[in-house]
Parts: C-alpha cells; sequence; structure tokens
C-alpha cells in the first residue's frame, strides 16, 4: 500500500505537471544562460536548433527563424549567453530553451582550451610535416584503437572483404566522456608497442563535445610519440581535431581509413588478375606461335628430306650408272656390240671396194719397187761402201784406201788410185 503523499501518475500526467510547473514558476518565463555553443543546425524553412555545454553539462536549444534573425554569426565552441524561456515538449518529457535573444561572449572555454594547446604544439614544431611517418603503401597488420561499435564494424567492414590478408588487431577504449582521453593515450602506448605496420585511431559520429576528447593533449602527445605511423578517422562531421593535426594521415571516416589500408591491396590484385590474363594470354600466343613454327619445320623438314633423297637416289643411280659401265661385262658386251657393227660393216662392203683396195696397192708396190736401189743396179748404177758404209762424196775416201762396189750382179774391189771433186 501506498504512502498518501506519494503521487501515482501516468508518463503523460508527470508530463503535463512538470511542464505546468515550469510554466507556473516566472523566473523560469524570462532566462539567461551562458555556455558554448555545439551542434548548431539551421533547418531549411529558418528555424535553429543547437546545444549549450559546459565542461560536463549541454542544454537543449531552439529558436524560431523570426528571431534566428537576429542573431549574430556564431559557429561551434564560441560562448554565448542566450535568453529565452523554458519550454517542455510533453511527449517525451523533455525540456529546451527557446531562444529570442543571443549574443556572443567570445570564445568558449573549451575553445580557448583547444587554441592555447594549439598555439604550445605549433611552437614544439608539432604540426611540421617533415615530422609526419610515412606509411607503408601495403599494411600488412594494422592495430584498430576505437570503441567496440559502429567505428569499428564499418572498419573491418571495408578491410576484411577487400583485403583478407591484412591482419587487424583490435585495441579497446572509451572514444567519450570524462576521462576518455586517458583510456585513448593508454591504447595508443599499447599499440605503439604492438607489431603492426599502422595504427588507426577511429570513432562514429556525434557532437562536438562527443568528440572532445580528441583535442585533449593525453591524445596528441600519445599520436606523436607512437612508434607507428597514426591514422585518424574521427567522425563523419566535418570538424578537425588536434589529433587531426598531429597525425600522420586524417581520414574524415572510419571507411575512408579502411580504404587507405585496403585500397592498395585491391588495387594490387586487381594488378595482378590483370597481369594473369595477359600472361596466361601471352603464353598461349607464344604456344600457338611454337606449335605454327613447328608445323612449319616439320613440314620444310620433311620437304628437305625428299629433297635429298632424291638427290641421293639420283647420285646412287648415276654411280650405278657408271659401275655398270666400268664393270668388264659391260665393257666386253660393248666391244662385243662394236665388233658385230664393225662385223656388219665389214661384210656389208662391196667387191668393188676390194678391187680398188688391191689396185691401190698394187701402184704402190709399183712406185716402191721403182725406188728400190735394185732398180737402179738394173741401169748400170753401183753401191760404193767403204768399210760397210756408203760413200756419198769422194773426200771420204783416199788414196790407196779399198773400196767395195755392189753392181747389178756380184761385187768389186778395188783399191782408190787417185779421187776428184768434180
Amino acid at each position: 500500500m501506498m504512502p498518501a503523499e506519494m503521487l501515482d501518475l501516468t508518463v503523460g500526467e508527470f508530463s503535463y505537471r512538470i511542464k505546468r510547473l515550469i510554466e507556473n514558476n516566472a523566473k523560469l518565463q524570462r532566462i539567461a544562460i551562458r555556455g558554448e555553443v555545439s551542434k548548431w543546425n539551421p533547418q531549411a524553412n529558418g528555424n535553429l536548433y543547437f546545444t549549450l555545454k559546459d565542461a560536463e553539462n549541454a542544454l537543449s536549444c531552439f529558436a524560431f527563424a523570426s528571431s534566428v534573425k537576429r542573431f549574430p554569426d556564431v559557429t561551434d565552441g564560441v560562448a554565448v549567453r542566450a535568453v529565452g524561456s523554458i519550454g517542455v515538449r510533453e511527449q517525451r518529457s523533455e525540456y529546451q530553451l527557446l531562444v529570442d535573444e543571443l549574443e556572443s561572449t567570445g570564445i568558449g572555454v573549451l575553445a580557448a582550451q583547444v587554441e592555447a594547446l594549439r598555439v604550445r604544439l605549433e611552437r614544439e614544431g608539432a604540426f611540421d610535416p617533415s615530422r609526419r611517418r610515412p606509411i607503408p603503401r601495403f599494411v600488412r597488420r594494422v592495430a584498430l584503437v576505437s570503441a567496440a561499435g559502429d567505428a569499428r564494424q564499418d572498419f573491418e567492414r571495408q578491410v576484411r572483404p577487400r583485403a583478407p590478408n591484412v591482419e587487424v588487431v583490435f585495441f579497446p577504449t572509451r572514444v567519450q566522456g570524462k576521462g576518455a582521453d586517458v583510456e585513448i593515450a593508454e591504447a595508443l602506448d599499447l599499440a605503439s608497442k604492438a607489431a603492426v605496420d599502422a595504427i588507426v585511431l577511429t570513432r562514429g559520429g556525434g557532437s562536438y563535445e562527443d568528440r572532445f576528447a580528441f583535442n585533449l593533449e593525453a591524445v596528441v602527445r600519445a599520436i606523436l610519440r607512437s612508434e607507428h605511423p597514426v591514422i585518424t578517422a574521427i567522425g563523419h562531421a566535418p570538424d578537425h581535431h588536434l589529433a587531426d593535426d598531429v597525425a600522420d594521415l586524417a581520414a574524415p571516416t572510419p571507411t575512408a581509413a579502411a580504404e587507405r589500408i585496403a585500397g592498395p591491396w585491391e588495387m594490387a590484385a586487381e594488378h595482378l588478375a590483370r597481369a594473369r590474363k595477359l600472361l596466361a594470354r601471352g603464353l598461349r600466343d607464344i604456344v600457338v606461335s611454337a606449335n605454327q613454327r613447328v608445323d612449319r619445320s616439320r613440314s620444310d623438314l620433311s620437304k628437305a628430306i625428299v629433297g635429298h633423297m632424291a638427290i641421293r637416289r639420283e647420285h646412287l643411280s648415276s654411280l650405278d650408272r657408271r659401275l655398270n659401265a666400268a664393270s668388264p661385262a659391260a665393257r666386253v658386251a660393248a666391244r662385243r656390240t662394236r665388233l658385230a657393227s664393225t662385223s656388219v660393216r665389214l661384210s656389208a662392203w662391196p667387191p668393188r671396194a676390194m678391187d680398188r683396195a688391191r689396185h691401190a696397192l698394187a701402184i704402190r708396190d709399183e712406185r716402191l719397187n721403182a725406188l728400190s736401189p735394185e732398180k737402179q743396179l738394173e741401169r748400170g748404177y753401183a753401191i760404193v761402201t767403204k768399210d760397210g758404209r756408203a760413200v756419198l762424196d769422194a773426200t771420204q775416201v783416199r788414196v790407196g784406201d779399198e773400196i767395195v762396189a755392189r753392181v747389178r750382179r756380184g761385187t768389186l774391189r778395188a783399191r782408190v788410185e787417185g779421187s776428184s771433186d768434180e
């Protein structure tokens, strides 16, 4: 049984009572609240949503377009003084400041803190491009420093199917809230000691204050002292953080960081696939060309063999003919043939040819006989010799020499009584 003084209300009744309570409090109907602007979100119709915050608290604010026209130009991180009334959204049991006046009071405390740290880091040369470490084109092992949420899932969903050979080592940490900067720094230090090629520091979207830990010195110093190159991928908003400024590469989203890790591997795999196709095509062309050359060579070789064999056969036939021609049997046969031909020709001569031959022979015999020394002796001439040699000149003999004179019948021996040259 409930105490009599305890209220027993529905959600709607509670929201209504809170709304009436605030509306009936005159001090809350016109109030000025100071803080830093965050989540500045103008609407298409001119209305405006934004948040006022300090180090640990935040207040939702709304302004109609008619009031926004009078507001100064402000951005996230600017300190302002917002004047308006407290309103309640009954359906969600939420309260907000309905702003009708807004004035800038300068840079907010958080923004000033970030700017002071930026100045110190710039003096130290932390933003010098020459200090940045080169990120390997092909990262084989990457340390992922993030919370176990959307950012990690987005990163791994991009890397694993596109570069399955890349190993992702996860270092969990909180990425927002009080003390998150220290935890992030500790996770970065652990990743720095790991055997990895690069570190990716990432988180999902969120408000400026949600991502404020990445502007704090603990995180910045951890990035600067890392043994490995660091890639930041902090949310989807266009805000830039000190962690991005000192990182070796600042990616706008976890997906973009994954693209940097997996992209070169994916491109290399595509190049390799194209190279394999070109290689296969080249090898196929080489094999086809080689086969065609072999076919042509075989054809040429066959023709050469046939031609050579024909030449050798002709040469062999020539040798065989010459051998047959040089053999005794062939020579005997040839002579027999010539002899038979001669015999035929001789047998074919007419008898008158024999008579002419006999007549010519007789004439020659008569001429020979006419020139014979015997015929001369018959006409009274003598043949004189001395010592068996014919005397042709009187000077060949001397007075007293014995000479022999042959006459037609017999011989005469005489001695020279005298001689004359006439």
